[in-house]
C-alpha cells in the first residue's frame, strides 16, 4: 500500500503547529508516513518567537517514516512557501496530502 507523504507549510503558529503534528503522528500508518515541512522565514519581529519555537520542536518529531525539513532563508510568503514545497515533491512522490498548520 502506498502512503502519500504529508506537507505542511508554517510560520510562528506553533501551538498549533504542535498539535497538528501530535494528531497526525497518532494516526494509523504515520510511522509509513513520509512528512515534509516547509518552514517560511519571518517577514517582521513579531512571527521570531513563534518562528523559533517551531525550528527547535520540529527537531523531536517523531512518529514518521522520514521527516524533511526545509527551512527557508528568506521570507517566500504562504503562497510561494506552498508551491515550492508541492513542486519539488512531486518531483519524488506521485500523490501528495498537503494540510494547514492549524488543523487537527
Amino acid at each position: 500500500m502506498y502512503h502519500a507523504p504529508i506537507l505542511i507549510c508554517t510560520l510562528n503558529r506553533y501551538n498549533k503547529f504542535r498539535d497538528l503534528i501530535t494528531s497526525l503522528a497518532s494516526c494509523i500508518g504515520s510511522e509509513k508516513t513520509e512528512l515534509y515541512i516547509a518552514i517560511d522565514y519571518p517577514s517582521n519581529e513579531l512571527h521570531f518567537q513563534g518562528y523559533n519555537k517551531i525550528i527547535e520542536y520540529v527537531e523531536t518529531i517523531v512518529g514518521f517514516k522520514k521527516i524533511h525539513i526545509v527551512k527557508r532563508q528568506t521570507n517566500f510568503g504562504a503562497t510561494k512557501n506552498w508551491h515550492d514545497l508541492v513542486n519539488s515533491v512531486f518531483n519524488v512522490h506521485e500523490a501528495i496530502i498537503t494540510i494547514e498548520d492549524d488543523n487537527i
